[in-house]
């Protein structure tokens, strides 16, 4: 009789030991979510904060390029307008020699500043760029949500496939050409110029001197790239733990459906 009643008492406390585990595991996976949210809550504003200081830095590169700009256009104006003055005074002989139209004026100057032009270009965009990229909201973990939060990886991937962003990236080549260009010109010809050198020497026009350097967008544009990565690296891995925690919570809820109904068998 008394093996029978420990027998009995056995058996009802396996499912109150079960019970408790269960309780157990949900506190725990209560804890995790909690932790999740507030881990998700400080990335979302040190990421919001750091895009803010980007988007206002973007501002002050742009004006920097336009003001990058101001140097070799000024000079070109000034050679041609010298030029011009040169040639009015007295005759020059040449096929070349010619007063510089305004429109010839024009695509000189275009053709003297493209560097800068791409570089204001090039700043616009990122400008742009981070003005569009804004944090993600928090994630939900209803089950609703489960299904959003499963592509929230392939939407992070397609950051850098913003067209604004790749438009900022199509200028870099052209830019770094014709910057080297310019520098290799102007150690050839010891003179840097929008004319052509024959021109300058046959006038006796002295050339403005100019400052090239080289575009400031560009190292800000491996500061947009290194800090965007590394952003959408942190909330990956944020969406990896909430995700871990769906599967787990769904493992545990299909785990306790199968021993209910194994019990009812």
């Amino acid at each position: 009789m008394g093996k029978t009643a420990k027998r009995n008492q056995n058996k009802d406390s396996k499912p109150a030991s079960a019970a408790t585990d269960s309780a157990s595991l949900e506190e725990e996976l209560e804890r995790a979510e909690i932790a999740i949210r507030n881990s998700q809550f400080k990335v979302n504003s040190i990421h919001k904060q750091w895009k803010t200081y980007l988007q206002r830095l973007s501002y002050m590169v742009l004006l920097i390029s336009i003001h990058q700009m101001r140097s070799p256009t000024t000079a070109c104006l000034k050679d041609a307008k010298q030029f011009n003055q040169v040639l009015e005074a007295r005759t020059l002989d040449g096929d070349d020699m010619t007063l510089i139209t305004g429109k010839k004026v024009v695509l000189l100057v275009l053709a003297d500043s493209m560097v800068h032009l791409l570089a204001i270009c090039m700043a616009a965009c990122l400008s742009f760029f981070l003005i569009q990229q804004q944090p993600p909201p928090d994630p939900s973990l209803s089950p609703a949500a489960q299904q959003e939060q499963m592509t929230i990886q392939a939407q992070t991937q397609a950051v850098f496939a913003n067209p604004r962003y790749l438009l900022s990236n199509a200028c870099i080549p052209p830019m770094l050409a014709l910057y080297f260009g310019h520098q290799k010109k102007q150690s050839d010809a010891s003179v840097s110029s929008c004319l052509e050198p024959h021109l300058l020497v046959a006038a006796g026009v002295t050339p403005e001197p100019r400052e090239r350097s080289l575009p400031i967008v560009l190292v800000f544009h491996v500061i947009v790239t290194a800090c965007i990565w590394f952003m959408d690296m942190q909330q990956n891995q944020v969406y990896d733990n909430v995700k871990k925690l769906h599967t787990l919570r769904s493992e545990l809820s299909t785990a306790q459906t199968q021993a209910k109904s194994k019990k009812k068998q």
